[in-house]
């Protein structure tokens, strides 16, 4: 009898949270095992770990949401943000690649420059503006090396703003910092669709059973499992300005805000950070809907199911 387990590498994440609390709620053939950072920490050598632990509990597939995510950090941590979002991912993949085991891996718009004007397709070039960036794509690059060195199976799906109830982000920033202030600075010129953790979990729920079986999301095991590099974002693109302009908005309608909040456009230059963001994050999806069949959310819905979460600023 074929093992039903599902790895997923990473616990206290907003992609693994929204994992586990979908796990609860839908029905799925699979049992999802949750490596937290205590087990399975990609700041060290775990080649030998992860191969241990694979051989526990012999997974149908491996999913990655591990990463060292603190952008501005990384310029000046550029080791361990290399070793986590790169050299990790050559060990990760080469167990998988050993064990015929399929991996689904995230990664980012960081990849690219963002100078382009029109949405970045999966095969555009990449460019890192930053350590961060860079770090992202070295792990893409080994763990496709991998894949060719052992004709396994992988998946890598590169995402953006992500925000969720839990952990670190957008969301949560703007309604703190608004509760405290009456104006607030927001860029404007740096677009991009915001996606929720709830959306990026539903997607890797929804393809799970096809990839494991390797059949076809669309056409069924006449076809083997499109693997690749995809785009998955919510819609439609946004400014960060936008972004949070709603999301004051909402939440004054449910009363997380009780008071009025001015909002001031400023430019990127007028906001200086360690690592320099792209202003285009906008990710064409059209292969994500026509190979894997994936719609692309809509993050207004998304954000009034957070806004309305009664432990959101808990």
């Amino acid at each position: 009898m074929k093992n039903n387990n599902v790895l997923v590498l990473g616990s206290s994440g907003q992609v693994s949270n929204a994992l586990q609390d979908l796990d609860h709620k839908i029905k799925n053939t699979k049992e999802f095992i949750f490596l937290s950072r205590n087990e399975l920490d990609l700041s060290f050598n775990i080649k030998d770990k992860f191969n241990s632990i694979t051989d526990q509990y012999k997974p149908c597939l491996v999913i990655n949401t591990m990463a060292y995510t603190q952008v501005d950090k990384a310029e000046d941590e550029k080791k361990i943000a290399m070793q986590v979002n790169g050299y990790s991912m050559h060990y990760i993949s080469y167990v998988c690649g050993i064990k015929k085991i399929p991996l689904f891996h995230l990664s980012t718009d960081y990849v690219f420059d963002g100078v382009k004007s029109d949405e970045w397709l999966p095969s555009d070039n990449l460019n890192p503006l930053g350590i961060y960036g860079l770090s992202k794509l070295f792990g893409e690059e080994l763990i496709k090396s991998n894949v060719l060195k052992f004709n396994t199976k992988a998946l890598i799906l590169r995402v953006s703003w992500i925000f969720s109830n839990k952990g670190k982000n957008f969301v949560k920033t703007i309604l703190k910092v608004s509760q405290k202030n009456q104006e607030i600075k927001i860029v404007n010129d740096q677009i991009g669709g915001p996606t929720s953790a709830k959306s990026i979990a539903k997607c890797l729920l929804d393809i799970t059973d096809h990839a494991v079986k390797n059949s076809h999301p669309l056409y069924g095991d006449s076809e083997g499992f499109p693997w690749g590099i995809y785009h998955f974002q919510g819609k439609p693109k946004v400014s960060w300005f936008e972004f949070g302009e709603e999301i004051i908005y909402q939440a004054m309608i449910s009363g997380l805000i009780n008071k009025s909040v001015k909002t001031i456009p400023i430019s990127t230059d007028k906001y200086p950070t360690p690592c320099k963001r792209p202003l285009n994050s906008c990710l064409n999806c059209e292969s994500t809907y026509s190979n894997l069949g994936l719609n692309m959310p809509l993050w207004q819905e998304d954000l009034k199911f957070i806004i309305n979460d009664p432990f959101l600023l808990s």
